[in-house]
């Protein structure tokens, strides 16, 4: 073989070996990249929260995080396994709950409930809670049942301070007992269970109670409930524990 042809020989085994080295490298990213879990941030605007989950996920080795925003909303839902809806004002959550998908948000909001992805929203994000203590009782808890409608169709609400762990399915730690007495339990599973150590249980404390999603009171033998929250416990299906 004359020199020539020795050298590229050479030069097309080295090419030939190059291609092969590079096509597997290709090969286990891209592997690597679809065993990763994709959450999808939604939200209208960017702020400190957005940034620090974000930060947070990211540096998660099992995950990929995507904000819908940097991308003008133009994402596949298909290929995300969680999605944090953010800034869940009044009129967002009326949108959703009723399908109306006019913005680019609500749009894949609604997409990704259909799709059965795994949604959750910070209740501290959610504006409705902010008016519980305000809010003529009427009118509050029919705003409640588009809260209601959500959860009933998979949505799951949790403190911020909880996302991560909700996020990735860690468990999460009970919380200290409240200021005013009132110790939520079980608070990944949505507060359904508050114990009270007032002596006297009214209405608006049931109305309280059912916004957070209670669904049962643990009381003491001597507290006292009104009539009116009897009657207002009793048509939300809240019950009454006595320890």
């Amino acid at each position: 073989m004359e020199w020539n042809e020795l050298v590229d020989e050479i030069a097309a085994r080295v090419k030939t070996k190059l291609e092969e080295r590079s096509s597997l490298e290709c090969h286990t990213t891209l592997n690597e990249c679809k065993m990763k879990k994709r959450l999808l941030i939604l939200s209208p605007e960017h702020s400190e929260p957005c940034h620090e989950l974000w930060d947070c996920m990211d540096s998660n080795q099992e995950w990929n995080v995507e904000c819908a925003l940097t991308k003008n909303y133009d994402c596949n839902i298909a290929a995300a396994d969680t999605v944090v809806l953010r800034k869940v004002s009044n009129e967002r959550l009326v949108k959703i709950a009723n399908g109306i998908g006019d913005t680019p948000l609500t749009a894949l909001a609604i997409q990704a409930i259909l799709m059965g992805k795994r949604v959750i929203i910070p209740t501290e994000e959610l504006e409705l809670l902010s008016y519980q203590k305000t809010a003529p009782i009427a009118y509050y808890d029919h705003m409640l049942q588009y809260v209601a409608l959500l959860k009933r169709s998979g949505v799951q609400l949790c403190d911020m301070e909880q996302l991560y762990s909700v996020i990735c399915e860690e468990k999460v730690c009970k919380d200290e007992p409240c200021e005013n007495n009132e110790q939520p339990l079980n608070p990944i599973r949505g507060k359904e269970v508050l114990r009270v150590v007032k002596r006297v249980v009214t209405e608006r404390d049931i109305h309280e109670a059912y916004a957070k999603q209670i669904t049962e009171l643990q009381i003491s033998g001597k507290t006292i409930v009104t009539d009116l929250a009897k009657d207002y416990a009793r048509e939300r299906g809240i019950t009454f524990t006595v320890q």
